[in-house]
Order: structure tokens, then sequence, then C-alpha cells
């Protein structure tokens, strides 16, 4: 026996490590050419953002290694489906949980760090491709489980450190708690009033604070720093929420900061926007959650 026919190198065996192997070269090659590409396509302005952009389109380079796999096989005549479904499964996996955390929260910016961090789960398919290296031995499925184990463990602690931050944060806990509107604004006697209604869906002990953002535009054309004036709430006769309270509350918020004279005028809210600061008195005095409604003309 020679040693081209020793078990340890069937035909099997080799294919699949060589078309797996290929299929993760491919993919590395191709987020390569697509970082080199986001200067003409995306314009970065640094290098950092060009990596961003590539690797936020790693569904573009992805296929191209699934590509390279399959045309290798066709070439070496040997059969691709085994070593195809070991390149797809881990990132199937992953985007099937990645889409279930979508839709538990749809959050934009959820998304992109998803789309920017899954990427990463690459370097595990290199970890897969050493490890099949250097264990050689005639079983197919240990070989599969070689090349696929190293990208889902690896790719669901990519998906960890970037969900569960997201799903133990205040932005979730508090998505669908309130909901802050304003009917009306109007200046009365040097004042800003605004009418609106907070409603509360889940009980709770809260505190709440209206902060407005504005900035001077003087007649020079210059712009200073925005500046910052807590408005004050009147809650009418029901008062204010009670601890653990649920429902609608009308409220009627008062700027007391007056016009500027001629030397300066006044923005009352900056994007058109009023902002409330819901803030939790049993654990801090800072905000828990932000909400913003629009400022009607």
């Amino acid at each position: 026996m020679t040693p081209s026919d020793s078990p340890s190198d069937s035909p099997s065996r080799v294919s699949f490590q060589k078309l797996f192997t290929v299929g993760t070269i491919g993919w590395i090659i191709a987020s390569l050419l697509l970082f080199g590409l986001a200067w003409p396509i995306a314009r970065p302005e640094t290098v950092s953002n060009a990596i961003l952009w590539s690797t936020s389109h790693w569904w573009v380079a992805f296929p191209v290694g699934l590509l390279c796999l399959v045309g290798y096989a066709m070439v070496s005549r040997s059969s691709f489906i085994l070593a195809a479904r070991a390149y797809l499964l881990p990132v199937a996996v992953l985007a099937l949980i990645a889409a279930v955390c979508q839709l538990i929260y749809p959050d934009r910016s959820f998304r992109g760090d998803l789309l920017i961090f899954l990427p990463v789960v690459i370097v595990f398919y290199v970890c897969g491709c050493v490890w099949m290296a250097l264990t050689r031995d005639k079983a197919g499925s240990s070989s599969f489980a070689r090349a696929v184990i190293p990208a889902i463990t690896g790719g669901l602690v990519i998906l960890g450190l970037v969900a569960v931050p997201v799903f133990r944060s205040n932005e979730f806990r508090y998505r669908n708690t309130f909901q802050f509107t304003i009917s009306k604004v109007a200046l009365l006697d040097n004042l800003i009033v605004a009418n609106g209604t907070i409603q509360i869906h889940e009980a709770g002990n809260y505190d709440f604070v209206v902060p407005r953002y504005f900035s001077l535009a003087m007649e020079s054309g210059e712009e200073v720093d925005p500046a910052i004036e807590v408005g004050t709430i009147d809650w009418g006769v029901a008062g204010a929420p009670k601890a653990d309270a649920k429902g609608t509350f009308p409220m009627q918020i008062t700027w007391s900061r007056k016009l500027l004279p001629s030397t300066g005028a006044v923005f009352p809210f900056m994007d058109d926007s009023i902002c409330l600061e819901v803030r939790d008195p049993a654990a801090s005095a800072d905000s828990v959650y932000s909400l913003i409604a629009e400022v009607p003309h």
C-alpha cells in the first residue's frame, strides 16, 4: 500500500477538507477585494470607515466563497454537497438567530451592529480548517463536525456579545412602556407653553423631566454652544402619575426663559422636537429612557 492509498488520505476526506478550505479562502479574498472597492464605491473618509462598510456588506463576499468551493469541486470532479453544507450551515444558523433577534427588537442600530460583527465568524471558519488539517482521520462525519463546530460556537459568542447588552439595556426594557405626544405649542406672556400627554403602559415608579435644548444665533452670524433649560410640568387636577400608575396623563410644560432682544434670537426647540426624560428615583437621578415628540406646526 502506497502512502497515497492510506485510510488517512482517503479521497472523500481530502476532498471535503480542500473544498471547505477553498471556500473559506475565497470568502477571505472576496472580503479583501470588497475592502479595496470601498473607496470608489462608498468613498469613506478613513480606513476604519472602509472596514465598517466592507464588513457590513459581508453578504456580498460570502457567496463568492461558495462559488469558489463549487467551482473547485467541478474542476476536480468531486462531490461538493457535504462541503457546501458545512460552508452554509454556520451562517444559516447565525442568520436565523439574528433574524429572531431583529423580530424581537427591530432597531436599526441593533441591525447595524449585527451586520458589522457577524462577519467576524470567518475567523472561526479558519479555525475549522486548521482543526481538520491537524487531525486527520477517515470519518467524514468527524471532519464535518470539525468544520462547523468552531464557526457555530464562535458565531454564537459574537451574537451574544452584541445581543445580550442590547436586551439588557433600558432602550429595550422601556421600548413599549411610554408614548409621548405634543398637541400644541404657543408663546404666552414671554413663556413657551406646550400641551401634551404621556401614556404609561407598564406600571412603575417614574419621574419626568423636560429639558429644552436651544441655541443662540447672534446678529454677527456666530452660534454658541447649545444650552439647556429644564421646564416645569403642570399635571393638572389629577396630579403627577403615582407609583405603579398606568394610563394617560395630560401635561402642560412651561419654560420660563424670555425671548432675547434684537441682539439675538432664541430658537425654542432644536430639530423641532421636545425631549421627555424618564428617571427612576429608586435607582439614580440619571435618565433611564428618553422620549421624543414632534412639535406641531
